[in-house]
């Protein structure tokens, strides 16, 4: 079974920019596990809508 960051690596970041409204920027930053250019709050909020959008369990990603 994949893990929830190499199912973002599959769907890629153009499409979850697509399907999300998540600034590109952000969702290139979520597929390469770069989260440098967030800040905690927005982090936690993408994470919450890509769990919501795509059926995921991204709970390890929320606790880094």
């Amino acid at each position: 079974m994949n893990s929830g960051i190499e199912v973002l690596k599959e769907i890629g970041a153009q499409k979850i920019h697509e399907d999300t409204h998540i600034p590109k920027e952000h969702t290139k930053g979520l597929v390469e596990a770069s989260f440098l250019k967030m800040n905690k709050i927005q982090f936690i909020g993408f994470i919450s809508i890509l769990e919501r959008e795509y059926s995921l369990k991204l709970d390890k990603l929320k606790t880094k």
